[in-house]
């Protein structure tokens, strides 16, 4: 049953993760994700980028850099887990930026 239910993630995840980190560098948001041990807002500053507006999640900022690939690589070197495309995942959750 548990190998089921992964299943139906991937295959409903799967193609919006696949937007999200596409190679969109149009867009000088990003998502980056951190884990909890991890200062976001200090990888992203430390990284060349900076953090945009007043909401954080958990794990996770909205982040503006002029960079993109120099940033996404010097976020991950930082401690991020991931670097996805900012605009991609705010449209995804109806959010026009």
């Amino acid at each position: 049953m548990r190998v089921f239910i992964m299943m139906v993630c991937l295959v409903v995840c799967g193609p919006l993760i696949g937007l999200a980190t596409g190679p969109d560098d149009a867009s000088d948001l990003r998502l980056v994700i951190v884990a909890p041990w991890h200062n976001a807002q200090r990888v992203v500053t430390t990284s060349g980028g900076k953090v945009i507006g007043p909401d954080r999640a958990l794990f996770a900022v909205l982040a503006q850099t002029d960079d993109v690939p120099a940033f996404a690589a010097a976020a991950r070197a930082a401690g991020a887990l991931a670097v996805l495309n900012g605009k991609t995942v705010a449209t995804l959750c109806g959010v026009d930026v």
